[in-house]
């Protein structure tokens, strides 16, 4: 895990340094142009990049501003909204089909536990808690 931190740091540092070199092709005047000549590719790609970058725990929020800054608020809000069920999407059925069996063998009964008590109240004991912690009676 420290090998994959260290790793992720040193991308983020070489990424910082690019940026640093480039300003010039951060100015949105620079950026318009190329993105409407790509058309229709430009908003599929930043629609993938969002998915991808939500199944690999990237800030939301940065992606969020991007999608604004680059699409304007009502189609950056379209192709964000897009982006990240997309990318939950992808992510929830990863973690259904293959992480799922990792997870199990992790958490052992406890997650068994958890299963069978679903399985016998429904979701009764979730959706109580729920409006327990919503309410303030």
């Amino acid at each position: 895990m420290t090998l994959m931190r260290l790793g992720f740091a040193l991308v983020l540092a070489v990424a910082a340094a690019w940026l640093l070199m480039h300003r010039e092709m951060i100015d949105l005047a620079t950026i318009e142009p190329a993105l409407r000549s790509l058309g229709i590719w430009a908003p599929a790609g930043f629609v993938a990049i969002y998915a991808i970058g939500t199944v690999m725990f990237f800030s939301g929020a940065l992606l969020g501003l991007a999608g604004g800054a680059l699409f304007g608020p009502i189609w950056g809000t379209v192709w964000n909204l897009l982006g990240a069920t997309l990318g939950a999407t992808i992510a929830f059925l990863l973690a259904r089909s293959i992480a799922g069996e990792w997870v199990a063998r992790r958490l052992g009964g406890r997650l068994r536990r958890l299963v069978d008590g679903v399985s016998a109240e429904g979701y009764g004991d979730a959706t109580r808690s729920t409006k327990r912690a919503a309410s303030p009676v």
